[in-house]
Parts: structure tokens; sequence; C-alpha cells
């Protein structure tokens, strides 16, 4: 767990963001604290992410779109969520059209 913690951190600070997101999903950060490869799954990586960034605004968004019990979107709610919050109204709708799902 030390490489790992060292690899990623500069500071202090960091590093104890770094050891809190991986005590949150299940790993000590201790210095003679070793990790067992194969429960470090994609998964866990995956978890250990979003607890190191603490990005809950992608959350809001997943709720907000209704699909709070899934995780992840469909192809029409992804569609509409492009189109409707993250296009820029200025833009000429020949030269930059509307996503579909195609």
């Amino acid at each position: 767990m030390k490489i790992i913690v060292k690899a990623i951190t500069s500071n202090r600070d960091d590093r104890k963001k770094v050891e809190k997101a991986l005590e949150a999903v299940g790993f000590h950060a201790g210095k003679v604290d070793a990790m067992n490869p194969p429960k470090f799954t994609f998964d866990n990586f995956f978890n250990f992410y979003r607890h190191l960034l603490g990005r809950t605004e992608v959350d809001k968004i997943f709720d907000e779109l209704g699909a709070k019990k899934k995780p992840y979107l469909t192809a029409q709610q992804f569609c509409d969520f492009l189109n409707k919050q993250q296009r820029d109204p200025r833009l000429n709708e020949i030269l930059y059209p509307n996503y579909t799902l195609a």
C-alpha cells in the first residue's frame, strides 16, 4: 500500500486523501499493510477512484435522470442529457445537430 500512496501523492494532504479513499473501499493504507492482488479487482479500483475524486455531482446527475437504482444510463437518457443540459443553445443546429441514438 505504501507504494500506491507514494506513487500518486505529492504532499501530505494528498497522502491523507488517498489513504482515506483506500480505507473507504476496505484496504488498509498503513506502512506495513500489503494488498492481496486478486482482491484488487476493477470494481474495487473503480470504487477507490470514485472515493478519491469525490465527484458527487455525477451521482446527482444519475439521480436527476432517473437512474437512481441503476449504475448506468440508457442510451436515450444519455442523449437527452447531452441535448438538454450539455448542449450550448447558441450552436448552429445545421452544423452541430442534436445528438441521436444513432
